[in-house]
């Protein structure tokens, strides 16, 4: 999903495939896996409320792969807010390109250069507390 204050940009479902062989794939992480992903027009069903696919040019919802790398750690984010928190994850996973389309698959490029979304490439999961 794309958004940014209260407009979204993107709320649509994608398909995706495992693209590694399963035997290629370690078990542990650090591991990374190889997935073909495709941007759908198939709306999200509840929140959000449903967005204008027109934001988006056709070849947005091309195929595309990526190599995505999975780890296991200590990640701290920071400059992710303007509110100075910079939390720290157990879990990142790391794209060889950012999922969310790249600037010219835009129509409403005024609209993508507010957040560039196509910068985020990395993830994170499982926030571990800070020490206070």
């Amino acid at each position: 999903m794309c958004t940014n204050e209260l407009t979204v940009f993107i709320a649509s479902e994608f398909d995706w495939e495992m693209r590694s062989k399963a035997e290629d794939v370690a078990t542990v992480l650090p591991t990374t896996i190889e997935v073909a992903m495709t941007l759908t027009k198939r709306e999200l069903k509840d929140d959000p409320p449903p967005c204008s696919h027109g934001a988006l040019s056709d070849a947005a919802f091309e195929q595309k792969i990526y190599h995505i790398h999975l780890e296991k750690g200590s990640f701290k984010v920071e400059g992710r807010t303007t509110y100075g928190v910079n939390p720290t994850y157990k879990y990142r996973m790391v794209w060889d390109k950012a999922p969310y389309p790249p600037l010219e698959q835009w129509n409403a490029k005024r609209a993508a250069r507010a957040c560039s979304y196509w910068e985020r490439n990395d993830f994170y999961k499982g926030q571990i507390e800070d020490a206070v």
